[in-house]
């Protein structure tokens, strides 16, 4: 039976303001600090004494008409910033015309020799139109920065519908208040069957996806395991980088023209992959196990970036599979891998704390019926998840935890539920649940009932600029129902329902991505 999501959050919108929603509400997500900063190429450079400089700002707009952002008969002005990326209370800032597209011009600027560097466009009522980003760019290098501008998009793709879908909304359409969106009227954009990730460089260059080749008339059954890269200012296909067998899951490093892959189980193997999307070379990535095969549910990237956390299991051939941890420091030849069997039985979820010291794994331990779920924070400073220093209890229901999603803010876990069986008949339905993680005490649930559809946050993204939502990806895992954007909001546990317009079903949200956003 086929059903809409928003019923599920109806509740939630009820309870939200109107101008929550509103552009220039000031509804700010979790706060407004600024969200982690990306190295812009630099890499690790000197930082020398600030000293006048004159630094050049060369904006890079779409080549499609419907991507560029400067072409919007909205537009009003062109704000650039420019700020040592060292001292913050270093900035210089540039108001230009609609029509001024660059080169922007700061004369004498006392800054170092990295900066950071942002690009907004706006409308008279204050809504942000497009945007753009250089973090840490190294003035001795060059003193001209080069910064995509971008209209403001989420790219999204369909796990259950045919080819993968990969779509692409407005966040700025004219017909909607923030945070709604409406579906861009653009060609469609080239995508893979059987997706597994999504995501844009930091450069807000190139969105990246992986998955399978499409079979002609194989309705959504994949072919070959790759990866595709698209250009963001053209949608068109750079190209397409094949992969030995595909990945249950890939997550960007550093800048995100690297990636690490995760296996899945039919791939039979025990290595991550570590792919260069510049170069196309593939680096098998060894855990410490011999024989048998990995299947990994979810891995994580720290706030800094140096780490990854991953679960999953591990099947050794012999006694069938068991759940693994494992602990990746960026750079390093290897990942460390700890058992979790002492613990639980399944792990299905990873993410880390704000802190970045900290990883906790939702998981479940079994008694016949997955009746016990809980959520296991671990010291990520080790070098590997081994005792946990904390758990929380899932309440007693017979549930099993099938994704984990941590606020910016560290408040709140937004846990989801694979199924949940009671009665003689073993009828099921799947739930979300937030948890307060100060009190470990469950702060809202989400449920259909008995012929209800299983719940999913897949994927959240914080957004770079004010007032800096975080956008969630919600799927019912398979059972056909639309899939659905919430917006996750600091002073309320329950994500509000994003209204949005699109041409067709959507099918449910594997993956989801936005120029310039960080993934939570």
């Amino acid at each position: 039976m086929r059903r809409s999501l928003f019923a599920v959050l109806a509740v939630a919108a009820l309870v939200t303001a109107a101008s929550l929603l509103t552009a220039g509400s000031g509804c700010a997500s979790f706060g407004e600090a600024g969200s982690p900063a990306s190295d812009g190429g630099a890499g690790d450079v000197a930082v020398e004494p600030p000293r006048p400089r004159t630094v050049v700002v060369e904006a890079g707009w779409p080549s499609v008409a419907t991507l560029d952002p400067s072409g919007d008969l909205r537009l009003t002005k062109i704000v650039v910033t420019v700020v040592d990326a060292t001292d913050a209370s270093r900035r210089v800032v540039k108001t230009a015309s609609a029509t001024e597209k660059g080169p922007y011009s700061f004369v004498d600027f006392n800054t170092s020799n990295l900066v950071d560097v942002t690009i907004e466009l706006g409308e008279g009522s204050g809504r942000l139109l497009g945007y753009g980003e250089r973090r840490r760019w190294s003035l001795a290098t060059s003193d001209t920065v080069p910064v995509a501008a971008r209209k403001r998009l989420l790219y999204f793709a369909s796990g259950d519908r045919g080819d993968g879908q990969l779509r692409m909304f407005d966040l700025a359409s004219a017909s909607k208040a923030e945070p709604g969106m409406v579906e861009l009227d653009a060609p469609a954009l080239p995508s893979l069957a059987k997706p597994s990730a999504l995501y844009v460089t930091t450069d807000g260059l190139l969105l990246v996806q992986a998955g399978q080749a499409p079979v002609a008339g194989g309705g959504g059954a994949g072919g070959a395991a790759q990866l595709s890269v698209i250009e963001t200012g053209t949608h068109r296909l750079s190209k397409t980088i094949s992969l030995a067998s595909a990945f249950a899951a890939a997550l960007p490093l550093g800048d995100g023209h690297r990636l690490l892959g995760a296996p899945a189980a039919s791939a039979k193997k025990t290595t991550f992959a570590i792919v260069d999307i510049d170069t196309m070379a593939v680096t098998e990535l060894p855990t410490g196990l011999q024989g048998g095969a990995l299947s990994i549910s979810a891995m994580a990237t720290s706030p800094d970036g140096a780490h990854v956390a991953a679960v999953g299991s591990y099947d050794d051939g012999k006694n069938g599979e068991a759940p693994y941890a494992f602990i990746y420091d960026v750079g390093s030849p290897s990942a460390n891998s700890t058992a979790l069997a002492s613990l639980v039985d399944v792990a299905r979820g990873v993410r880390f704390m704000p802190d970045g010291k900290t990883v906790v794994v939702a998981g479940a331990k079994s008694d016949g019926e997955w009746a016990t779920g809980a959520l296991l924070f671990f010291d990520a400073t080790g070098g590997a998840l081994t005792q946990p220093t904390r758990s929380i209890a899932l309440a007693a229901r017979l549930t099993r935890a099938a994704s984990l999603i941590i606020d910016p803010a560290g408040k709140s876990a937004y846990v989801g539920n694979e199924a949940r069986y009671y009665g003689a008949d073993q009828s099921c339905c799947g739930d979300l649940r937030v948890i307060d993680l100060a009190s470990g005490q469950e702060a809202a649930l989400f449920s259909y009932g008995a012929d209800g559809p299983e719940l999913e946050l897949t994927e959240a993204i914080r957004l770079p600029y004010a007032p800096r939502r975080v956008l969630a990806g919600q799927s019912d895992n398979g059972n056909n129902v639309h899939g659905a954007v919430v917006e996750l909001l600091q002073d309320s546990p329950r994500p509000v329902a994003v209204d949005y317009d699109q041409s067709q079903d959507i099918g449910s949200l594997d993956a989801i991505a936005t120029p310039f956003g960080s993934r939570l």
